[in-house]
């Protein structure tokens, strides 16, 4: 069984936007799994986040990293015509990732000559 957390590396912010201010755009973020045994792999990338809503905007200084989390969450979770959703193949491919590091298929070094 393999847990994954997130880690919010850093945001983007503009500084103004329809009246708002330190408006988070997008989020960088690492999203790892690690098994049983302690083997982890992650992925990494940058998500840009859907326009501020006034009516319900965090501001900057009071987003905890497990707001944004919710927010990835949300984006990577949504599915299409009964297809995997993002989420889910993000966590196939670290554990096919782990699954390569307990059991390589190639091995890379320096030439022996």
């Amino acid at each position: 069984m393999t847990t994954f957390n997130w880690t919010i590396s850093a945001v983007e912010r503009k500084v103004s936007e329809d009246g708002l201010s330190n408006v988070i755009q997008v989020a960088h973020w690492r999203y790892r799994g690690t098994d049983e045994n302690g083997v982890t792999a992650e992925l990494y990338g940058a998500q840009s986040l859907a326009e501020p809503n006034p009516e319900d905007f965090t501001p900057w200084d009071e987003v905890t990293a497990e707001d944004v989390e919710g927010w990835l969450v949300n984006i990577f979770s949504v599915t299409v015509d009964g297809e995997p959703s993002e989420l889910d193949k993000m966590e196939a491919n670290i554990d096919v990732q782990i699954e390569l590091i307990i059991n390589p298929v190639t091995i890379t070094g320096p030439l022996v000559a």
